[in-house]
């Protein structure tokens, strides 16, 4: 099973409607906010079908009825140009990542709305959720997306998440993560990708200074070129 969680009015109806057809959302009218529960089927590259029920914002304090050993991966919305709502989001998303029948759920941070906020706010947003301290304390493996329902950006990225295909935001610290990323954004021929992930097991590295996949991606070419990657924190 899998959940779709967040605030009232944080992007859960418009993100999922996203996901089952790029091409014929309407952006310009606004969503009713859910009371109950909704069920969604998307079909995914693979063509396989994955279906996501989305619970009301308004129901969480009757979530927990819904947490199983079954539910295998929780997408969890924040309205990232709404700071005002992130603190509140920031306790929820607690309570859901110390329920133990979750423990060995995948989660999916979802920033909604970026194209109503800036730069900085994204940067905000994960320090009011304390992100870089629930890692340390939780095991659940949280993957972070932005997302626009706008633009459609980021939407991709939650359909590859869906299918197992997305990169978790700690890739690197996974060999076969490493080369999958090696083959596919590098081209690399298998002599030099044997070199490269021999290299990156030396690496020490203070994951959070990693913003994106982009930018791991961009210092994966500089050790491919023989070069130290440029992010702070990172040595060979």
């Amino acid at each position: 099973m899998i959940l779709c969680l967040g605030p009232v009015g944080s992007g859960k109806t418009l993100l999922l409607k996203n996901l089952q057809n790029l091409e014929t959302i309407d952006t310009t009218t606004s969503t009713v906010p859910t009371v109950g529960t909704n069920l969604t089927a998307i079909r995914l590259e693979n063509q396989k079908e994955v279906t996501v029920r989305e619970l009301g914002g308004s129901m969480a304090p009757i979530w927990r009825n819904y947490f199983n050993n079954d539910v295998k991966k929780i997408l969890y919305v924040v309205d990232a140009s709404n700071l005002c709502q992130i603190a509140a989001a920031g306790v929820l998303f607690y309570t859901i990542l110390a329920e133990p029948s979750l423990h060995k759920t995948k989660v999916l941070l979802v920033l909604s709305k970026m194209d109503a906020s800036y730069r900085q706010m994204r940067n905000e947003a994960l320090l009011m959720l304390q992100l870089a301290r629930l890692r340390k304390e939780i095991p659940q493996e949280i993957t972070v997306v932005e997302t626009s329902a706008m633009s459609g950006a980021g939407v991709d990225k939650v359909r590859k998440w869906l299918q197992g295909t997305l990169p978790p935001d700690n890739c690197l610290e996974d060999p076969n993560w490493t080369g999958h990323i090696l083959r596919r954004n590098c081209l690399l021929d298998d002599v030099i990708q044997e070199k490269v992930e021999g290299e990156l097991k030396e690496w020490t590295c203070d994951w959070t200074e990693y913003h994106s996949l982009d930018d791991v991606t961009d210092d994966l070419r500089f050790v491919v070129f023989g070069l130290k990657p440029p992010i702070v924190g990172l040595e060979a």
